[in-house]
């Protein structure tokens, strides 16, 4: 009797739901198990018989039949077959379970099974349900998954996911590169100089650890500027496939040494996320030099897993936030009726979703909250609903775009649903991608009965490789459940090892934790600026794109981030005392310094520098149909208070 080399699966080859779902097998287990029908096992077990040895010496040979001895067809009707190569055999969800549980992606079901009665239990009492409806199964497996349950690859995807990520990469350092000098340049807001040796004095060498950046190498105008050019051109070498792993690697570098010494122009969330989604893109872009076109090299199952996690939490935990925080109008729904008029920089399209009923601002509340909590769930379900999910969350990204300039946030979160999709569907939004040539992976054991047996047993580096990136994705996993799970337990519940590590993690921005709007601002206070030379006549400075004059058109500004607009919108939240780099930057105007006026849109002081500089608090609301129309103003403003106080360089 010969016996099989690897695992043998037989199963039924008339049941169509069996066929699906042992393609869907081959895919997963490889070489390591071979398939047969339950007919080409019979029939070989038949001439393997001694009355028919001789005339068929080569069927007999083939080990990878099995023990010849014949199995009742009833047997197969009720459950697949495993033949191990001691001679023993298995059936029902053991069977399949030990079969696919050679897979590096199913290893920990097969462990659940032999570990814990419960679970298996439940496997083989959820296997007998499934045999026992199989048309019924059928059916279902063809709505939720389609023709084939064989996952059609992610190759297409991952090529339109790195080039989107090169784009917004390209867009955030050209954006940033157009205001770095004013912001954090020698004569700018909060020089890098200033910071850095301030970390120093307090830290010494460490600093260098905790505030990792090439500006150490020299804060210096010049070098700031380069940083942002040399990213721009990493961005482009991406965008062309010219070594996109060593691009990818550069563009986070680069990005993260910025992120460091723009200080608080740098802290927002869309930063910190193209960090994390950069970090992950350093893993997920193909080694090589040049690969400029998609082929059929798929990406890394793990790193495409954890993008997947990434766009789950950005989505889930903006949804959960809201209802955390407790704010009654996220509870009530009436949110939106404020969110339009009270974001920092609102597009034309948001006067006009001002002005919606009450009503329809509630259910768009409510849709709002079902995608960002319910659409995330459906990323881990069948590739239909997972296409569902995609679809939704994009949708929702549209609709914000077309409201509100939040820099490249909505971009970079449509480029990471892209991580998402198949090549299938891909195929079908774009025809002829490309001429990309995906296909679907290669199937391993497609005839168990004519393939020779054996394998390769994996070498000492490929399991010491496999170790490392199994601990790795471990490790990722593990930081991410800590994002999660810091919404329902509070951080300070937390065990020390624990807390170190999602520190050190959000502090390198390798995982970050995400929510915007916790709390909805239901007024909109706004600073203007304004200079003198004798204390009576004020004349205000005006910002590029916040609300100042109530006449001037709303702008389309995104994916561009006019950062000092940004940040004094956060300012007026607040209080002057605890935005020093607003009183940096009434001292710059003073001193006439003409990177800090760049970024307003004019100087109205280009003879002297003005000897004196406050700044009022004004609060704004958009007008009403009937206001607009009488006035053409698109805002109402109200003085409210002084917020900065006049006062000169001199101490007048």
């Amino acid at each position: 009797m010969n016996l099989p080399h690897k695992p043998l699966l037989l199963y039924d080859g008339q049941c169509a739901f069996c066929r699906m779902w042992i393609d869907r097998w081959k895919a997963m287990t490889g070489d390591r198990v071979e398939y047969a029908t339950s007919a080409d096992y019979t029939a070989a077990a038949k001439v393997s018989s001694p009355a028919g040895a001789s005339a068929t010496t080569s069927a007999s040979d083939n080990p990878a039949v099995g023990p010849r001895v014949p199995i009742p067809r009833e047997e197969f009707k009720k459950s697949v077959v495993l033949i191990l190569p001691d001679g023993s055999r298995q059936s029902g969800a053991q069977a399949v379970l030990t079969a696919i549980g050679t897979s590096p992606v199913a290893w920990m079901l097969l462990f659940l099974y032999r570990k814990f009665s419960i679970f298996r239990d439940g496997a083989e009492a959820a296997y007998r349900i499934v045999a026992g409806h199989r048309e019924e199964m059928y059916l279902l497996t063809r709505v939720l998954w389609g023709k084939s349950v064989v996952p059609p690859g992610f190759a297409a995807g991952r090529w339109l996911f790195l080039r989107g990520m090169a784009l917004v990469y390209g867009v955030a350092f050209a954006s940033l590169g157009s205001q770095i000098l004013g912001l954090v340049g020698s004569r700018g807001i909060s020089p890098a100089t200033m910071f850095l040796d301030a970390v120093h004095e307090r830290m010494g060498s460490a600093g260098a650890l905790l505030y990792p950046t090439l500006a150490w190498l020299d804060p210096g105008d010049g070098f700031l500027g380069g940083l942002c050019v040399a990213g721009m051109v990493a961005s482009g070498l991406l965008l062309l496939g010219l070594a996109p792993r060593v691009a990818a690697f550069a563009c986070w570098v680069l990005y993260f040494s910025l992120v460091v010494v723009g200080q608080v122009f740098l802290q927002f969330q869309w930063d910190v996320l193209l960090l994390e989604a950069g970090f992950l893109t350093i893993f997920y872009a193909p080694s090589g030099f040049l690969r400029a076109l998609p082929d059929a090299a798929e990406p890394p199952r793990f790193v495409r897993w954890l993008l997947w996690l990434l766009v789950f939490r950005l989505m889930f935990m903006s949804g959960v936030v809201k209802l955390a925080a407790g704010d009654p109008n996220w509870w009530n729904l009436s949110a939106l009726s404020f969110h339009y008029q009270t974001q920092c920089l609102p597009t034309p399209l948001a006067w006009y979703a001002h002005q919606l009923p009450a009503w329809l601002h509630q259910a768009s509340a409510f849709v709002m909250f079902t995608i960002e909590i319910g659409a995330p769930l459906l990323l881990f379900t069948p590739r239909r609903l997972r296409h569902l999910g995609v679809f939704l969350l994009l949708g929702l990204q549209v609709l914000i775009l077309l409201t509100g300039n939040f820099a490249f946030f909505n971009w970079l979160s449509i480029v990471l649903c892209l991580s998402v999709l198949d090549d299938a569907l891909t195929k079908k939004l774009i025809p002829g991608f490309l001429t990309v040539k995906t296909g679907k992976p290669a199937i391993a054991g497609d005839s168990a009965l004519r393939r020779p047996a054996g394998s390769v047993p994996p070498t000492r580096l490929r399991r010491l490789r496999s170790a490392v990136v199994i601990g790795a994705f471990s490790l990722m996993l593990a930081l991410n459940f800590n994002q999660l799970a810091g919404l329902v337990i509070p951080r300070s519940w937390w065990p020390g090892t624990v807390a170190s590590l999602s520190a050190w993690a959000s502090h390198y921005h390798v995982v970050n934790g995400y929510g915007l709007f916790r709390v909805m601002t239901t007024k909109r206070p706004e600073i203007v600026v304004e200079g003198s030379n004798d204390r009576a006549n004020w004349t205000p400075y005006e910002f590029r794109f916040k609300p100042g004059d109530v006449s001037r058109e709303l702008p389309w500004v995104a994916p561009h981030q006019p950062r000092l607009d940004w940040q004094t919108w956060f300012a007026a939240l607040g209080r002057y005392q605890d935005n020093g780099w607003l009183v940096n930057l009434a001292i710059r105007l003073m001193e006439a310094s003409p990177e800090a006026t760049d970024l307003l849109v004019a100087n109205p002081f280009p003879d002297r520098p003005p000897a004196f500089v406050r700044a009022l608090l004004y609060e704004y609301r958009f007008s009403t149909t009937a206001e607009r129309e009488a006035t053409g103003a698109i805002w109402v403003r109200t003085l409210n208070s002084v917020y900065l106080p006049p006062f000169s360089l001199d101490g007048r």
